[in-house]
């Protein structure tokens, strides 16, 4: 039932683990990715989103200097530490198709466990 509800939600929903690397997604995440899930799982989320920043440094995504004030990358830190967060406007910058692309975005993050593995 769980999985119905999570891939019912028409809402892009990613389980990260601290380095925002891609656990789980739902069927809205992977229509919208458009990718097999080799590409997704497990990578960082700015690789599978192919956020233009994700690319200006050898290190990826959350290595660039833009990530220091990544809305993403940051409501998933402060969820690690307890916090929840609701909406937080952001704008991403990906290329699709080789164009650069805008979307904006509420960002949301809640921490919770999974087999005592903080998500």
């Amino acid at each position: 039932m769980f999985r119905t509800v999570f891939d019912a939600m028409p809402l892009l929903i990613f389980v990260v683990d601290d380095d925002v690397r891609i656990q789980e997604y739902n069927a809205a995440a992977a229509d919208f990715l458009a990718l097999q899930s080799s590409a997704i799982l497990k990578r960082r989320g700015g690789e599978v989103l192919n956020c233009l920043h994700a690319t200006e440094v050898p290190g990826g995504c959350g290595c660039a200097p833009f990530c220091e004030n990544c809305v993403i990358r940051n409501s998933v830190t402060e969820a690690f530490r307890g916090n929840r967060i609701v909406r937080r406007r952001t704008r991403i910058e990906m290329i699709r198709d080789e164009k650069k692309l805008e979307i904006y975005a509420l960002v949301s993050a809640s921490p919770f466990l999974y087999k005592d593995k903080p998500l």
